[in-house]
């Protein structure tokens, strides 16, 4: 009786290490976006759906558990923060460096610059860094990771490209007999001439992302003095992200970023220009179940280069199309105006990030961390981001080849113009400048000023209340200390 006994506990016992190791083997990832979206196939983002397809190849390969969680994009860094500060995150985080959650929180992350110097088991260069088409000095670091600190490693292409560009329809342009625009005022004449053709020219969407991506540049345009004080002010060097929020939070407190400002209302007046001369009638409410620019309702729109997969491959283009830049500001369109060029969203890190990882602390308090070095290390290798890179609807052009060496269809190369030209650099990346808070105030009571509801001065005057709430709550939950900040500028 004793020895069943006996022989029954070691059977539990061996049945409860079973369970153990197969549970060391598990690893948890919170996942970009929709994973049912990438497990259906062709999703509308190339970079995470085949990171996502990739992750499974090594997980099959190394007899490992993989559990994706799903990361809806919306609220995603506040919602990551939190549960980086609770200890609650997975044992991999897909994710892109933000000062959002990254401001007095990186010792809650895995600090991987060690591992750079040393060989990636998966790879054929000497070091793990080596592997990388970025610099890793550069590529995904903000302003809250040390210069020379890698803290996310993830899969690029090649070259830098300018991320965000103006789709337009070819056949509409060549029938209108239109140039592509290269300042401002080109384009406000280009919308002119379509409407008197009985032709929407852009697309926006005030509820979704396009705003956004239409403040951006000219944002970055017109606050361009601004931007200056701040970073003369801190002492800051002159780079892309270089306005930090703690920045803003001080710019707003002494004066430097104010709705009164000059440059802030006539960005404003610039972008309601715009919208008055270009978008569509209806964009504070579109129609968000059709694409507009696909199906013929206007003449351009504004999207990312994820769309060109979309675009190409749709039964429903029934027209060619070409892409350019959002052209700058000139004094023609706005007498403030001071930069020669527009500055851009894209990367100037010597290869384009498509997509990125962190490691919680957690994971390696879990015993998970050589497991989640082991599918960074898997991911990354060269060869493993050739076969990421393979999928990407953007060609996988090295840094050192001209575009028009690997691009020879005059078509393709229409398509992929915006994206290339001007060549992404330090100089026209944007700096950071904008509204810091987090509901977008100014895009949405831009809206109420377009409709009329309000002046450009109300628009101003509503906007700094919202900006000094903004900042005296920052203050706080940041815990900066506003003793050690720079002095006023002389006014």
């Amino acid at each position: 009786m004793r020895k069943s006994v006996l022989w029954l506990c070691i059977v539990v016992l061996l049945l409860s290490v079973g369970v153990v190791s197969a549970q060391e083997q598990t690893l948890t990832i919170s996942f970009w976006g929709n994973v049912d979206e990438y497990e259906a196939g062709g999703s509308n983002n190339a970079a995470w759906e085949a990171s996502y397809n990739l992750i499974k190849q090594w997980a099959e390969e190394k007899g490992v558990a993989v559990e994706f969680i799903s990361q809806p994009i919306d609220g995603i860094y506040d919602r990551i923060r939190t549960q980086l500060i609770s200890g609650t995150l997975p044992d991999v985080v897909a994710m892109y460096p933000a000062n959002s959650f990254l401001n007095g929180n990186l010792d809650l992350l895995v600090d991987l610059t060690a591992y750079m110097s040393q060989p990636n088991p998966y790879g054929s260069f000497e070091t793990w860094g080596d592997e990388f088409w970025y610099d890793q000095s550069v590529g995904l670091r903000d302003t809250a990771i040390p210069a020379g600190q890698v803290y996310f490693v993830g899969n690029s292409l090649p070259s830098n490209i300018g991320q965000l560009v103006i789709y337009y329809n070819n056949d509409i342009f060549t029938e209108q007999g239109l140039q592509v625009p290269t300042t401002l005022t080109e384009l406000l004449t280009t919308c002119d001439t379509l409407k008197g053709a009985g032709i929407t020219p852009m697309f926006n969407d005030g509820t979704g992302p396009f705003f956004g991506w239409y403040t951006l540049p000219i944002v970055e345009g017109m606050y361009a003095p601004i931007t200056e004080k701040i970073l003369a002010a801190w002492g800051a060097e002159d780079a892309p992200f270089a306005v930090t929020t703690e920045m803003l939070a001080w710019a707003v407190q002494n004066g430097v970023l104010s709705g009164s400002n000059e440059y802030v209302l006539e960005g404003a007046r610039v972008m309601n220009e715009l919208a008055t001369r270009c978008w569509n009638s209806d964009w504070q409410a579109p129609d968000t179940s059709v694409d507009y620019f696909l199906t013929n309702r206007t003449a351009m729109t504004i999207n990312g280069f994820w769309m060109l997969g979309l675009y190409g491959g749709s039964e429903e283009m029934t027209f060619d199309f070409g892409t350019f830049a959002f052209p700058v500001i000139d004094t023609e369109s706005s007498p403030l105006a001071t930069l020669p060029f527009a500055r851009r969203w894209g990367g100037v890190e010597g290869g384009e990030i498509g997509n990125s990882y962190m490691i919680p602390a957690t994971t390696e308090a879990n015993g998970k961390l050589d497991l989640a070095i082991d599918l960074l290390q898997y991911l990354t290798a060269r060869s493993t981001n050739d076969q990421w890179c393979a999928t990407q609807p953007m060609p996988c052009i090295p840094p050192d080849q001209p575009v028009s060496e690997v691009v020879t269809d005059p078509a393709q190369q229409r398509e992929l113009f915006g994206f290339y030209n001007p060549t992404m650099s330090n100089d026209l990346a944007i700096r950071g400048i904008g509204d810091p808070t987090p509901d977008g105030v100014l895009n949405r009571l831009f809206m109420t000023y377009n409709s009329g509801s309000i002046t450009l001065e109300e628009l101003g005057q509503q906007v700094q209340t919202e900006w000094e709430r903004w900042a005296e709550r920052a203050i706080i939950d940041n815990g900066w200390d506003t003793s050690a900040w720079p002095a006023a500028p002389a006014s």
